[in-house]
């Protein structure tokens, strides 16, 4: 009878030391901005599709891709791009739409990573496109880009976006959704 209780209390352990693993999304809604956090050094918060997550740029932690906005030499904010810490350009726009449901038609057909040329920055920003982004492991996204917001907030340039991605986290050029 101990013999069995030892082993009975053995299990109830082992049984709660098992975690489930926490799935990754590949797909989903981000709204993220350029708000600068910090006393100085400044940081900032981008996402990373392979965690799934918001990520603050800082302390190691690297996102795949910020936004940042775009000011003129007068101080006026013109347009918002996105930067990647990638040492190789990882943006390619694969088309701007003249509207919401024929963006969201191209990027729910849009199955296969296509290289059209891949760029530094996605820049510019607009509601209704669709990028490619190449991340530094060589995994592929596609991201509807559905708002965007390039302006000053007290005094200081700033920039929002609101997009949808598919992340491919196998490293094929194939979308599963």
């Amino acid at each position: 009878m101990p013999k069995q209780i030892f082993w009975l209390v053995i299990l109830f352990f082992m049984l709660l030391g098992c975690k489930k693993e926490e799935q990754i999304p590949v797909a989903g809604e981000v709204t993220m901005n350029s708000t600068l956090y910090g006393t100085g050094p400044y940081w900032v918060i981008g996402y990373s599709f392979s965690q799934g997550k918001l990520l603050e740029y800082r302390d190691g932690n690297v996102p795949d891709i910020i936004i940042l906005p775009k000011t003129e030499a007068n101080g006026t904010v013109s347009n918002a791009f996105l930067d990647s810490p990638n040492v190789f350009p990882s943006f390619s726009l694969n088309g701007t739409f003249g509207g919401a449901a024929e963006a969201e038609t191209f990027f729910n057909n849009y199955m296969e990573a296509v290289d059209s040329g891949f760029i530094a920055l996605a820049d510019p920003l607009l509601p209704n496109q669709v990028w490619t982004f190449k991340t530094s492991t060589g995994k592929y996204v596609k991201m509807l880009i559905l708002e965007v917001t390039a302006t000053l907030r007290d005094q200081v340039p700033y920039a929002e976006v609101r997009f949808r991605y598919v992340y491919q986290p196998d490293g094929s050029t194939v979308f599963s959704q």
